[in-house]
């Protein structure tokens, strides 16, 4: 495969439920293979671009906190554990951890400058 056939394969793997490459490159015999129903609306594919990017920088934001704050928003809001079970487990008050997560949600306004 050339590099230019693995650009085109990864450029069209977002037009696929499951994104893989075997079905982007079947794409280039799009007429034989596929039907036009068989694509997403283009509406669908910007909201799934949409979505990557802000998760992407989503994940930038959270790299950019203090281990601390970067520890409880993972436990928070990705590990589903309660602001209680962070505090127990790290030997402080709840309010320490709510704290925390206040801090985390300006950091976060102020990052995607939403203020």
């Amino acid at each position: 495969m050339s590099l230019a056939q693995w650009a085109d394969a990864s450029a069209c793997a977002i037009f696929f439920e499951d994104g893989t490459a075997a079905e982007a490159l079947a794409f280039a015999d799009f007429p034989s293979k596929f039907s036009i129903d068989q694509l997403p609306c283009a509406s669908d594919v910007e909201a799934e671009l949409c979505e990557r990017d802000m998760l992407s920088r989503l994940a930038q934001f959270v790299d950019t906190l203090p281990p601390r704050l970067k520890t409880i928003a993972l436990r928070h809001y990705w590990g589903d554990e309660t602001q209680t079970e962070i505090a127990k487990s790290l030997g402080v008050q709840r309010s320490a951890v709510c704290h925390s997560l206040r801090k985390i949600a300006e950091l976060g306004r102020s990052y995607f400058r939403l203020n």
